[in-house]
């Protein structure tokens, strides 16, 4: 009885290195539990870009359905046989492991300040057929305050939807998978479902369509793929990427170790090729240069891997086959396809690089900073960007009349996502953010992510994004943001469970 009360006080994760000694065929494999929670993360970061990216209410609410149902299924307390001949069943709790998750309760502080905000409204949306208006209600000054506006718009309470559904998510990821292995199957589908979205946005430029999918015209013409905007894409793809530069490093690295003929890693290489083109066919200048930087820092992990390894006799085959079929194919796919429009956008950025001043964005960046210097402490409340910023742009004649079309401009976000985050929540919003970040950033320094090369690419992943987001508003595509919040917890348990490993 003592060593079973034991088992069943330890979490998830200790119970990995129990199960490993246990016999072979019930070790390999998953926990039914688990094995549903994968099915039902893997299904909600699958939909997230299918569904045009989750901007719309819609998908939104399904979004909302699967993170409840994976955060649900992550707290299931989970019955193990015994290990060994003589040991005895144990059952392993699932909430002390979330409890012991920073991210955990950083998020409810972070959405009990967004409900604050939603219920405590210093201005309300009012409307009429000549146009519309902000009016002031009255409420607590002292607390976080907002804006009651339209659902359908966007206001707290659909923001709220939205980073709820990305901190369930994280939290099912982080309290629910106990086996590298699940974590393994989990990035093999997001690897293919983005090379099946690349291969869906290069026939796209190839056929010169005008709508998504064959039948949904979008508001504009810089579509990829599934994505409304081009810039979202290309944010998209860059994770995809690393996902795939991570599995084929990993596979290769497992290659050498067991000795193999051959491995998947060409097969992930051959999908990096293709997500490498898209992005670069998605015209997104910003994703394009962060995407060369990365694939810079790949090749020197690589190059430094193979010399590291020169002296254990392992032929380095197949990462130079690899590396060739990724040469190869992005080559064909530039040879096959028009590339005037690509060279168009990157001259474009040296004449918005030379004017400066006069770039719509940096003009657009200093008008957000006059609304931030407003509220600074508390902020605006969120959603409320797109309602606020009017009475502060028109302060800068460059930005309130389009210069080509002499039409009024209407910004829905700021292009700069923590000036955004810092208008809508203020100063303390925005430090529990950083403190999450922080904790990430802390945790992956004490695992020494730089010594396990796949996680270190997955991370450059991640990092592109947190960069993008200085120059555009990826965090406010769903599908990005959900998904970034996924990575985060995948990589934490991949470290420590290979730690977990090599202290056993």
């Amino acid at each position: 009885m003592p060593r079973a009360h034991r088992h069943r006080r330890s979490s998830g994760i200790e119970q990995r290195s129990q199960l490993d000694v246990a016999c072979a065929p019930t070790a390999r494999r998953l926990h039914p539990l688990e094995t549903a929670l994968l099915a039902v993360v893997a299904a909600h970061l699958v939909f997230l870009p299918w569904a045009l990216g989750t901007m719309h209410v819609w998908s939104q609410c399904i979004s909302f359905g699967f993170s409840v149902a994976s955060f649900g299924l992550a707290l299931l307390p989970r019955d193990y046989p015994g290990i060994g001949d003589s040991g005895l069943p144990f059952r392993v709790r699932m909430a002390p492991t979330l409890l012991r998750f920073p991210i955990f309760w950083l998020g409810c502080l972070f959405l009990l300040y967004t409900l604050v905000q939603g219920v405590n409204p210093s201005w309300e949306w009012a409307r009429t057929a000549q146009g519309w208006w902000l009016q002031g209600v009255s409420h607590i000054t002292w607390l976080p305050s907002g804006l009651r506006t339209p659902f359908a718009q966007g206001n707290p309470w659909r923001t709220m939807m939205i980073h709820g559904s990305a901190w369930m998510s994280a939290c099912a990821v982080w309290t629910g998978f106990t086996r590298r292995k699940a974590l393994r199957i989990l990035l093999v589908i997001l690897a293919v479902n983005g090379f099946l979205l690349a291969v869906l946005g290069l026939f796209q430029r190839a056929v010169g369509a005008d709508r998504i999918f064959g039948l949904w015209t979008p508001p504009a013409d810089y579509f990829v793929s599934s994505f409304i905007y081009r810039n979202h894409a290309g944010a998209y793809f860059n994770m995809m990427l690393a996902i795939t530069g991570a599995l084929a490093f990993w596979y290769y690295r497992r290659q050498i170790r067991r000795r193999e003929p051959s491995s998947p890693a060409v097969v992930f290489g051959f999908f990096s090729a293709v997500v490498a083109a898209i992005v670069l066919y998605s015209y997104s200048r910003g994703a394009t240069i962060l995407m060369v930087a990365s694939l810079a820092l790949v090749a020197a992990i690589t190059a430094y891997s193979l010399i590291a390894s020169r002296n254990s006799n392992q032929s380095p085959l197949t990462a130079v086959f690899a590396g060739v079929i990724f040469f190869v194919v992005v080559g064909l796919i530039l040879l096959g396809l028009n590339t005037d429009r690509m060279a168009e956008r990157m001259r474009g950025l040296e004449g918005e690089i030379a004017t400066g001043r006069e770039n719509i964005r940096i003009v657009l960046a200093k008008a957000t900073l006059d609304m931030i210097q407003d509220r600074p402490v508390l902020g605006w409340g969120a959603g409320s960007y797109d309602y606020c910023l009017p009475g502060y742009q028109v302060r800068y004649p460059e930005i309130c009349v389009a210069r080509d079309s002499h039409k009024r401009l209407f910004f829905e976000h700021a292009h700069d996502d923590y000036l955004e985050f810092l208008a809508e929540y203020g100063v303390v919003g925005c430090s529990l953010l950083l403190a999450g970040v922080c904790f990430y950033v802390f945790r992956l320094f004490r695992l020494r992510v730089w010594r396990n090369a796949a996680a270190g690419i997955l991370s450059l992943g991640c990092l592109a994004i947190m960069i993008h987001a200085a120059i555009d508003f990826p965090f406010f595509n769903p599908a990005i943001l959900i998904t970034w919040c996924c990575l985060w917890p995948i990589l934490l348990r991949w470290l420590e469970i290979e730690d977990q490993h090599m202290h056993d």
